[in-house]
């Protein structure tokens, strides 16, 4: 088409609804941003601004998590981020995306075709943005799907030291897990830490004929807690039926049981009522209790460097007394309470 027709044809596209403008130059189809799922949304705006500033920028945070395929809030997708490629420019914010400063040597990958910062720094830049919990989600997906390594992501936190949010990202990378299965666990993980409770995600428990993996385990009650996502039911008969039968098959095994919906998982109160609950009638179960080492702080998952927590049970004639051994020169104190014998 030659270039007098092209702006005229522009603006006969904008004015029927045809096409959507999402930045200066950028524009997207009005029909392929209606079907899109929000993810899918948020990529064609960001291909849309980043084919206007070809090599100058490429996406990140967010934006980059987007692109590696890493869970992010449908809150966080209104607005796009890009990073600059190369140490010139300042940021700058614009009316529908933020143009973030060079991150250094390296910053700058391809992923499907898309101009993208590596996984660990769009981990990193979506903690910084986001806070702490977001990034321990992207965390936990790109480190349980072997996108990257903890020494990855150590090193940009390192390189991001002097950002604005930097806490946030230490933080999550010093608390994440690649045995999340889910954004929902991951969440759910940090309220029960928080909380003061030891968690142990996807703990296997084996019974006569069957193998499950529970979502967030409770050594010191005994309590397995399921973590209902926002999509983790259809309704369907037959798996409402198999999720009965798999709770009845864990409780047979002596074993406390609670679901926590997506909406407990902002409630932490509700969620602490819930476990104690549960957790009556369900002492702990004797036996040390082996718990998955974290690759990040190298240890047992459910409490962080300076603050894990190892079951040791003593046995002492009908009685046995459990002894949470707290590791770390910040915090050494030992505890013991006393059960009578089952």
């Amino acid at each position: 088409m030659p270039d007098s027709q092209v702006m005229p044809t522009l603006r006969a596209a904008l004015r029927a609804g045809d096409l959507i403008r999402v930045a200066r130059g950028a524009y997207v189809g009005a029909e392929a941003l209606a079907v899109a799922t929000p993810e899918g949304a948020h990529l064609l705006r960001a291909r849309a601004i980043l084919a206007t500033r070809p090599g100058e920028v490429v996406a990140s945070h967010t934006t980059g998590a987007v692109v590696w395929g890493l869970p992010v809030e449908h809150e966080a997708l209104d607005r796009v981020h890009l990073m600059r490629s190369a140490p010139i420019g300042t940021t700058r914010k614009h009316e529908s995306h933020t143009v973030h400063l060079f991150a250094g040597e390296g910053c700058a990958v391809t992923a499907g075709g898309i101009p993208v910062v590596p996984v660990a720094l769009a981990v990193v830049g979506t903690a910084l943005l986001r806070g702490t919990v977001e990034g321990v989600c992207a965390a936990d997906a790109a480190l349980g799907k072997g996108m990257v390594t903890p020494g990855q992501l150590d090193d940009w936190v390192e390189r991001s030291r002097r950002i604005e949010g930097v806490a946030h990202a230490r933080e999550a990378v010093r608390r994440a897990s690649p045995s999340a299965d889910a954004p929902s666990e991951s969440r759910g993980r940090l309220v029960l830490e928080d909380l003061g409770y030891v968690v142990v995600p996807q703990f296997k428990i084996v019974g006569p004929g069957f193998v499950y993996y529970g979502d967030l385990y409770l050594p010191e009650l005994g309590v397995v807690g399921e973590v209902d996502g926002r999509g983790k039911y259809t309704g369907d008969a037959t798996v409402l039926y198999k999720e009965k039968r798999r709770e009845d098959d864990i409780r047979s095994l002596g074993y406390g049981m609670v679901r926590f919906p997506w909406g407990d998982l902002f409630k932490p109160h509700v969620m602490d009522q819930k476990v104690k609950r549960a957790a009556r009638g369900h002492p702990p179960r004797p036996g040390r209790v082996k718990t998955p080492r974290s690759p990040v702080t190298g240890c047992p998952h459910g409490r962080t460097v300076g603050r894990t927590v190892i079951l040791q049970p003593e046995r002492s004639g009908r009685r046995i007394t459990i002894r949470p051994t707290v590791l770390g020169p910040a915090l050494r104190r030992s505890s013991s309470r006393t059960r009578p014998r089952r």
